[in-house]
């Protein structure tokens, strides 16, 4: 008996390259007027960090609240803050989560999100 070997080869198709795909000129004014509105965003956000942390009580019912799902009652607390920027709010058994949005004319041009750990 004869063993007469088998050898596969695997032939590629030739690389064809393709077209590289054309990206519009850079334009940074955007860019650098979302990164100049951004620090608005900080001071929102130090008005909450500031009250959670320095406020028992309100922390204390923030927490009942989300609890007790009176999502409401949790809005109209942050709503006492005044805060400057719309916000929405999500929690859960683990965390606060409090998004706070800047629009600039058309566009929503930032963002800036807090996950707050209660758990």
């Amino acid at each position: 008996m004869y063993y007469v070997p088998v050898c596969l080869h695997v032939i590629y198709p030739a690389f064809v390259p393709t077209r590289q795909k054309k990206f519009p000129d850079i334009n940074p004014d955007r860019f650098i007027q979302s990164a100049d509105n951004f620090s608005a965003l900080y001071k929102d956000a130090e008005k909450i960090t500031s009250k959670l942390s320095t406020s028992r009580t309100f922390s204390v019912e923030v927490m009942e609240h989300a609890q007790q799902s009176n999502h409401n009652e949790v809005v109209a607390m942050f709503k006492q803050l005044n805060l400057l920027h719309p916000f929405t709010l999500d929690y859960n058994p683990d965390n606060l989560t409090v998004v706070l949005t800047k629009r600039t004319g058309d566009y929503e041009c930032c963002k800036l999100t807090l996950a707050i750990r209660w758990m």
